[in-house]
């Protein structure tokens, strides 16, 4: 049976709509079966009647650049506008799915959808960003090109944002850096996991800062992900945000208790410490991968999974969601096997692997190589990607190599 977190209607018990979602899969016979048994699998109802009050957002305040003590760790401050940040964005983009619109999808080049939440998300990290440290650049996954070809979703990401059309191109403009240099560069994913974002299910807001070409800050913000364990409940208290500096741990905040406004070291920089988990026997490990197969290979999973003798489902969910459940020890593996063909962008992983790292885990390529950001845009690698706790990392490598071998020789 293959597990995936599906999300059933919103509960209306703590105050506000709340995803609530159960353990799911498919039987042998291709059915859909809940793991509550009596417990019905009902798609996600939401009300299409999207209230421009509702999802209308400030304008981001103008924030000066922070005066961090001296003792404060080099990159605090940045760290502290990036969760800021991504705490604001990932309330509004809840409200956005929670109302989301179908009507206001563009399909882009790449036959990827980009929605509101995309552009309007992008917008007001990189406009709060911009403000604070203007020196820096920024790799973000849209571009106006594809804002511009809807002007209803145009109208709306301005609705959404609270910023005109010529304000909004600005900012959006923004973040068309090439990289493959050694200056500070964001690395921005508004909506990673559109997809999901679209079909109700998880997404995430990841946010990364390089400098050197070395990944120094890291941000993921996810919103339908509980605070604690992989699988919501209702009642669950959703929203987790992950982050992490180098050599200065991860950590976990609940949405909630982000003060976003403030971008104060001191007051923003708070949440429990992320540890990976201590399981050393790949059989008894609990792995992830990505919700559909178009994005890694299942079936090159289920082959690895046979080689180290691991029974249970795997997790499936969309986005980076997956290596923060790593970094706090929900999981002790993550699998992503493009398509062939597909090319890793930067902002698909980079700010992710630095959260698992300073948890104590392990990021490579599908053969053990580190993965490399500092090409700019687009990384050179078509041998997937492999996270761990670390402690297993080599002998889930040598699996990986197994397996493709076995599948080259079919």
């Amino acid at each position: 049976m293959n597990i995936f977190a599906f999300q059933a209607p919103f509960s209306l018990l703590s105050g506000r709509p709340q995803l609530a979602s159960t353990v799911c899969g498919t039987s042998s016979s291709g059915s859909l079966i809940s793991s509550f048994p009596g417990s019905p699998v009902v798609p996600l109802r939401y009300n299409q009647r999207a209230s421009k009050d509702l999802i209308s957002f400030s304008s981001p305040k103008k924030f000066s650049r922070t005066t961090v003590s001296a003792s404060a760790s080099k990159y605090a401050a940045e760290r502290a506008a990036a969760v800021s940040a991504v705490g604001m964005t990932s309330t509004l983009s809840r409200k956005l799915q929670e109302n989301f619109d179908e009507a206001l999808v563009v399909i882009k080049d790449d036959a990827s959808p980009v929605t509101v939440a995309d552009f309007a998300v992008q917008a007001l990290i990189v406009s709060r960003l911009h403000e604070q440290f203007p020196e820096d650049n920024f790799i973000a996954e849209e571009f106006v090109l594809d804002l511009r070809k809807d002007m209803a979703l145009f109208r709306a990401v301005c609705d959404a944002t609270g910023m005109d059309e010529e304000a909004l191109v600005k900012i959006i403009d923004l973040c068309d850096f090439t990289g493959a240099d050694d200056s500070r560069t964001w690395i921005l994913d508004p909506n990673d996991g559109t997809r999901g974002f679209v079909k109700m299910r998880h997404y995430c807001i990841a946010l990364g800062l390089m400098e050197g070409g070395v990944m120094r800050v890291g941000v993921l913000g996810c919103p339908n992900l509980p605070v604690s364990g992989i699988v919501a409940d209702v009642g669950s208290q959703l929203g987790s945000i992950f982050h992490a500096e180098q050599g200065q741990g991860a950590y976990m905040i609940a949405e909630k208790d982000i003060d976003t406004s403030s971008v104060d070291p001191s007051v923003v920089l708070k949440g429990k410490r992320c540890n990976v988990s201590d399981v050393t026997d790949p059989s008894k490990a609990d792995f992830c991968e990505s919700f559909e197969a178009r994005h890694s290979s299942h079936s090159l999973s289920t082959k690895i999974a046979e080689i180290l003798n691991m029974n249970g489902a795997p997790y499936r969910l969309d986005s980076q969601a997956k290596y923060g459940c790593i970094a706090r020890g929900d999981v002790s593996i993550f699998l992503r096997f493009p398509r062939e063909g597909y090319v890793e962008k930067v902002y698909d992983s980079a700010p992710a692997v630095i959260v698992v790292e300073e948890a104590g885990g392990r990021v490579t390529d599908g053969r053990g190589q580190p993965l490399d950001f500092s090409k700019g845009r687009y990384m050179d690698n078509d041998d997937g990607i492999v996270a761990t706790n670390g402690v297993m990392h080599d002998t889930i490598i040598e699996a990986v190599q197994a397996a493709i071998k076995q599948k080259a020789a079919v």
